[in-house]
C-alpha cells in the first residue's frame, strides 16, 4: 500500500507503542508478593506502593483498564 492520504489518515489513529526498559522499570506492588501489577514475576525489580513513582507502561495500562472496568460496572444492571 502506498503512503497516500488514506494511510496517513489511518496512521493518525494508531496508538503509539509503549514499552519500558526492564532494567529501569518501576512496578506497582500487588497484594501477592513477588508479582507486579502488570503480572510480571521477578525476584529483584523496583517496586512502589504508590502510583506516582510507577514507570512500567504495562502496570499503568493494567491500572487504566481496571479503572475503566470499574467505571463501566454499573452499565446494563
Amino acid at each position: 500500500m502506498s503512503e497516500g492520504p488514506i494511510e496517513q489518515w489511518r496512521d493518525g489513529f494508531k496508538v503509539p507503542r509503549a514499552s519500558t526498559n526492564p532494567a529501569t522499570a518501576v512496578h506497582m506492588v500487588t497484594m501477592r508478593r513477588g508479582i507486579a501489577f502488570c503480572g510480571r514475576r521477578a525476584q529483584h525489580f523496583a517496586r512502589m506502593d504508590h502510583w506516582e513513582a510507577v514507570t512500567c507502561a504495562d502496570c499503568l495500562a493494567a491500572r487504566a483498564a481496571d479503572l475503566r472496568e470499574s467505571d463501566n460496572s454499573g452499565i446494563g444492571s
